[in-house]
């Protein structure tokens, strides 16, 4: 995981798995096993795709940091 808070809004913006991917220096299967961990919220759009908020992003950042 990127050492430097992520550069994403913490309001309702969402941000696709590629874009989550992106801001946390994390792979797919990494940020797959920490939604199924429950470590992340992961969210479903009207065409079945998913997404993340925000605000889910840094609270994932800062989780990791302080462990």
């Amino acid at each position: 995981m990127t050492e430097t808070i992520p550069k994403c809004d913490p309001e309702e913006i969402r941000y696709s798995v590629k874009q989550t991917c992106d801001l946390l220096g994390i792979s797919r299967d990494c940020l797959l096993r920490l939604t199924r961990k429950g470590s992340i919220a992961r969210y479903k759009d009207a065409t079945g795709g998913f997404f993340y908020y925000g605000k889910d992003i840094l609270s994932l950042f800062d989780n990791a940091v302080r462990s």
